[in-house]
């Protein structure tokens, strides 16, 4: 407890300075940098791609130490990293990138930048990038004075969308000079699956148009140092066959027309998103991996990764390179070191939560995130507790009034989101031993954030074979969780009985009243 208290008092004070500068100005992180140089991506390319053509194309183990990619971007740059953490919007914040590497993340994406807006707006550029010595804290909140610079501990890709080449280039440019040097790769998002990336042309949806996807890719490569990886991260195509046809083709020209460096994965079509997800499909992964390596292009493989011994099981059976981590890892973050996943009591899980709780609001303090499009006065905070949320999902549930607490636009700094914390912390702690195993929270893995829109897993494999064996069996995937209709069937006959129980009690209430006057 005496921790708490010690961390309380420091926010506290922090909450009170935070109170006296609500109006003051961003502050520039420059007192941690010299003097900008001239533009970094203008100080020259390299003079020759390195081509290694030595690379294990052996199906399972292209994955082991023998791979050897094409360009050198996977070893040089990226480390041969096996543990990557996704781009996720409003959750990928610098903050979280740091903790997630202290617990066994190797390489880092930022969140998706917005190309068209980020390429000509200034302001747009100042509340999105958190990248040394870009990084600028929102204007109303105010860090710990004494914080090392926000430098990154390994490698760090930057991910844009759009469909145009010259704002892509120039969105991927200003990323290079503003962070000088910092950002290791540009990724192009092929993934999103959001009704806002049908709109604006990018995501899933532009991998319809494989001729734009090829030139925006070409247009970076060609343009970029070489010394910069040129990636692309998709998703398997909603429109493709059983054969993959479609997939093999964006495969085949990602990698071969326009050379990049990088691929990843998801095993799922854009449809395959929140209450309509189902299992990664890594048979198709597998495949774009063994069509990718034909090129010595090494694959990220992301989907179906909950626990540490899935991250083996991934790469063992899609021989992919490395895996990536989204959801999950916003709950776990040491999801890569969780060796010990199966073996702790519920008592341990729930220390293990608050333990990671606290040190993402340490370090929120001294960099807090910037705010994006949630909006300057409270889009900070926001992002801080959308993670708050993830860590502690299960316990949150179980105390709905603190959940309530947590959620006010008036709890909206570090210090107050750590008192409604300590209070659910306090909750627990004076919980008897034997209380334990009744509590919801306590059902791992299924009361866990990660599950709330997926069905319990009957196979350690993700792989769509499953679906079929399912329903040869007479079960079918739809049976083991509620459909979004399901849901609303089971609300509806909820509303029902409550409205036949108010009006039964109305009824009673006037059948008294008519009968005291008779």
């Amino acid at each position: 407890m005496h921790h708490w208290a010690t961390i309380l008092i420091v926010l506290v004070l922090d909450y009170r300075a935070e109170a006296l500068t609500m109006q003051s100005t961003g502050r520039r992180l420059t007192r941690f940098s010299s003097t900008k140089t001239k533009s970094w991506v203008s100080q020259g390319r390299l003079d020759q791609r390195i081509t290694l053509k030595l690379c294990n194309t052996s199906g399972n183990v292209a994955h082991q130490e023998s791979f050897v990619s094409a360009s050198g971007f996977y070893e040089r740059a990226l480390k041969k990293a096996q543990f990557v953490a996704a781009p996720m919007v409003a959750q990928s914040d610098y903050a979280f990138r740091e903790m997630c590497r202290r617990h066994g993340v190797q390489c880092a994406f930022t969140q998706m930048y917005h190309a068209g807006n980020f390429s000509r707006c200034k302001a747009f550029r100042k509340a999105h990038l958190d990248i040394y010595p870009a990084y600028e804290f929102p204007s109303n909140v105010i860090s710990q004075r004494e914080a090392p610079p926000p430098i990154e501990r390994g490698p760090l890709v930057a991910q844009i969308a759009g469909h145009d080449p010259a704002k892509m280039l120039k969105a991927a440019k200003l990323i290079l000079d503003e962070t000088e040097g910092n950002v290791h790769g540009i990724d192009v998002n092929l993934g999103c699956p959001q009704s806002i990336a049908r709109k604006g042309r990018y995501g899933a949806y532009l991998l319809r148009d494989l001729d734009t996807v090829v030139k925006v890719l070409s247009t970076l490569r060609q343009e970029l140092p070489n010394q910069v990886g040129v990636t692309a991260k998709i998703r398997i195509p909603d429109y493709d066959d059983a054969n993959g046809t479609h997939l093999k083709s964006a495969v085949h020209r990602l990698c071969g027309e326009a050379k990049i460096d990088l691929l990843t994965i998801h095993g799922r079509t854009l449809m395959e998103n929140k209450t309509a997800v189902r299992r990664a499909d890594w048979d198709k992964i597998k495949l774009a991996v063994n069509l990718a390596n034909e090129y010595c292009v090494p694959v990220l493989a992301n989907g179906g990764i909950e626990t540490f011994a899935d991250v083996q099981q991934c790469l063992d059976y899609t021989g992919a390179q490395g895996v990536m981590s989204s959801e999950a890892l916003l709950e776990n973050p040491g999801l890569f070191v969780d060796a010990n996943y199966g073996s702790r009591s519920a008592k341990q899980w729930m220390e293990r939560q608050f333990g990671f709780a606290l040190e993402y609001l340490e370090l929120a303090l001294q960099y807090p995130p910037v705010h994006g499009s949630l909006g300057t006065f409270y889009g900070s905070h926001h992002v801080v507790k959308s993670h708050i949320f993830k860590f502690l999902h299960r316990y949150l549930k179980e105390h709905p009034d603190l959940r309530e607490d947590l959620g006010r636009p008036s709890t909206c700094t570090i210090a107050q989101t750590l008192q409604v914390v300590q209070q659910l912390h306090n909750r627990y702690l004076q919980m008897p031993d034997a209380a334990w195993d009744k509590l919801e929270s306590s059902n791992y893995p299924h009361s866990s954030w990660y599950r709330r829109h997926r069905p319990q897993a009957t196979t350690k494999i993700h792989t769509r074979k499953v679906d079929k064996l399912m329903e040869s069996q007479g079960t079918k995937e739809s049976e083991l969780l509620l459909s979004t209709e399901a849901r609303k069937a089971h609300l509806r006959e909820r509303i029902e009985r409550i409205r036949e129980e108010r009006q039964k009690r109305q009824a009673d209430v006037t059948g008294k009243v008519f009968s005291g006057l008779s």
